[in-house]
């Protein structure tokens, strides 16, 4: 009985590991998108350069 309850609690954090993971891979793509959406419809001329991004 011990061993079930240990594999079930291996499961959950597995679960939330993944949850986690997820969200953060859905947070990472919107950033890219909107990084995208930035650079697409800015002129080239007004974004910072490397040097100042960074922070030099």
């Amino acid at each position: 009985m011990g061993e079930a309850n240990e594999k079930d609690a291996e499961r959950s954090l597995i679960n939330v590991a993944l949850s986690h993971l997820d969200s953060a891979m859905r947070e990472m793509a919107l950033a890219r998108q909107m990084i995208d959406y930035v650079v697409n419809n800015t002129n080239p001329a007004e974004l910072p350069s490397e040097e100042q991004l960074q922070g030099g």
